[in-house]
């Protein structure tokens, strides 16, 4: 009979927790850095392994893509066609003969200029363009010179029309008037006719297209009437000179001559403002004061009596002659200096005609006039 004995193994240790102490702490603290460095350097070398195997796979792959590609049916008659004997003579002929390499290239240009011509042409904005900038509205024509802006394009094109492209930059907002609504849409690099189109905007027969360029960004108004507003300031010198009219009676004509033909002298502003007291001392007139004055006499008018002359500024009585009017204001008060004349200035008279006086009124209120100023002979 075996006789069986227990085995006796020996207690597995028994894992104590180490204490803390001042010692183990240093200890851990000074091995830390240690273990965190093992640690990056066993992740970047994972993470190398993985990019190297990755790489390897990838670059065997597009290997074996290329000579799959290589092999083709496509590659191989494109290699069989251009080995062929025909093109290879061609070539040797190119290569050898000055004639056949000239040949060749006048037919390949003429194949280009077919090949322009034959395409079809682009679509044309059907419609009186005009341009508006800082320097005011523009009819775009054959004469207009390409530009380019930061929303808008003009270019010819390279058909035989040379018509005039408009072409928009993507990402622009561009708001367009037709018919009292305005809608805003934006372009996506493309010319003014598919942006209409686009927008589902039909241009009419006798509709024009306003292009403004003045604001920050493209604004488009379509209408059949488009107004335009241009002012202008021109300072003109007044040469006019007196001709006798043949159909005037002659005691008027006398009395005009008379009158214009002095100077007049300003004593005084008086009565009225700006209302001058103003007189000459040779060739007086014949009449005097009116035996009952007038209640009420137009403004501007010209009376005399005597050796005596004034303008009246205002709709006032009067007891003097009156023989004639002038389109200056002799008073207004919206100027800086509101009076015509003033105390020791000298007057000249100068008879106009009736589209003259119309003239320079028109200018007065307009505030385009200058009064002439001179210094009288004698008086320098």
């Amino acid at each position: 009979m075996e006789r069986i004995e227990p085995v006796r193994r020996p207690a597995a240790p028994v894992r104590r927790r180490p204490k803390l102490t001042p010692v183990s702490v240093c200890q851990a603290i000074h091995d830390a850095p240690y273990g965190l460095a093992r640690l990056v350097r066993r992740g970047v070398g994972a993470v190398g392994y993985w990019l190297a195997w990755t790489w390897d796979a990838v670059v065997t792959d597009q290997k074996q893509m290329y000579h799959d590609f290589l092999r083709s049916r496509f590659i191989t008659r494109w290699r069989a066609f251009f080995r062929s004997p025909t093109l290879t003579g061609f070539a040797a002929a190119l290569r050898s003969n000055w004639l056949v390499r000239l040949t060749a290239m006048a037919a390949l240009t003429a194949a280009i200029f077919v090949g322009v011509s034959l395409d079809p042409s682009v679509p044309t904005l059907d419609a009186i363009c005009i341009l508006v900038d800082s320097s005011g509205p523009h009819v775009v024509s054959q004469d207009t010179e390409e530009l380019d802006t930061g929303y808008l394009s003009l270019r010819r094109s390279l058909g035989g029309s040379h018509d005039m492209q408009y072409l928009l930059p993507a990402g622009q907002s561009i708001n367009v008037t037709h018919n009292g609504q305005t809608i805003t849409a934006v372009s996506q690099a493309e010319r003014l006719p598919a942006f209409l189109d686009r927008c589902g905007i039909q241009l009419g027969s006798d509709e024009m297209v306003e292009l403004n360029l003045t604001g920050d960004e493209l604004s488009i108004r379509i209408s059949g009437t488009l107004t335009y507003q241009h002012f202008v300031t021109v300072e003109t010198d007044y040469e006019i000179k007196r001709t006798p009219d043949p159909l005037m009676d002659q005691g008027t004509e006398e009395i005009i001559r008379k009158h214009s033909q002095h100077e007049y002298y300003v004593y005084m502003l008086g009565f009225a403002p700006g209302h001058p007291y103003m007189a000459r001392f040779d060739e007086p007139f014949g009449f005097k004061r009116r035996e009952s004055p007038r209640v009420k006499i137009p403004a501007r008018s010209i009376v005399v009596q005597q050796n005596l002359s004034d303008f009246i500024p205002f709709e006032q009585p009067c007891g003097w002659n009156i023989i004639g009017s002038t389109p200056l204001d002799i008073c207004n008060f919206d100027n800086e200096d509101p009076f015509l004349v003033h105390a020791g200035d000298w007057v000249k008279h100068v008879p106009v005609t009736k589209s003259e006086y119309d003239k320079i009124r028109r200018d007065v209120e307009k505030g385009t006039y200058k009064v002439k100023t001179y210094t009288p002979e004698g008086n320098a």
